[in-house]
C-alpha cells in the first residue's frame, strides 16, 4: 500500500516523468527529485524521506550506488534501485549497499506500486520499529513515532 503522506526522493535522469505520474496517480504529493549526486546529498541532508527511488547509473561521476551507500550510512529509510541493466555485474556492484528492491526499466506501473508497498510494509514490520516500555508501546511508522498507552 502506498500512503498519500509518503515522502519520496527520486534520483533519476531518464524515466523521471513516468515515476512522477505513477506516484501522483496514487495521491503521493511529497516528492523531491534530482538527477545527480550532489543535489541528492543536499536534499537528503535537508529533508526527511520514507523511501527513495534511485537510478543506478545516473550520468555523472558519482552513481546512484553512491547515493544508496550515503543513505545506508546516514539515514534509516528504505530505497529501491531502478536500472535498465540488471545483469550479474550490476548485482555485484549494488549488493554491499543492501537495497530494499531492484526494479527494471522501463518501469511498469504495477511493479513500481507493488515494490514500494512491499518495501514500506517490510520496514514497518521490522521489530526495530517497535519499543515496549512498561505501560507503553511505541511504533515508528513512516518516520513518526506513535505512542500506544
Amino acid at each position: 500500500m502506498i500512503c498519500k503522506d509518503m515522502r519520496v526522493l527520486i534520483v533519476e535522469d531518464v524515466f523521471l516523468q513516468e515515476m512522477l505520474e505513477v506516484l501522483n496517480s496514487c495521491g503521493v504529493t511529497q516528492i523531491a527529485s534530482t538527477d545527480n549526486y550532489k543535489r541528492s546529498v543536499r536534499i537528503l541532508d535537508d529533508k526527511k524521506f520514507d523511501i527513495a527511488l534511485i537510478d543506478i547509473f545516473i550520468k555523472e561521476e558519482q552513481t546512484g550506488v553512491s547515493i544508496g551507500r550515503y543513505i545506508r550510512e546516514k539515514f534509516d529509510f528504505p530505497f529501491i534501485y531502478v536500472s535498465s541493466n540488471l545483469d550479474r555485474n550490476v548485482l555485484k556492484i549494488v549488493q554491499d549497499t543492501h537495497p530494499d528492491a531492484l526494479i527494471a526499466k522501463p518501469i511498469d506501473k504495477q511493479t513500481l506500486i507493488c515494490n514500494i508497498g512491499l518495501v514500506v510494509h517490510n520496514k514497518l514490520a521490522n521489530p526495530d520499529n517497535v519499543s515496549i516500555l512498561d505501560d507503553r508501546i511505541f511504533i515508528k511508522k513512516m518516520g513518526f513515532t506513535i505512542n500506544y498507552s
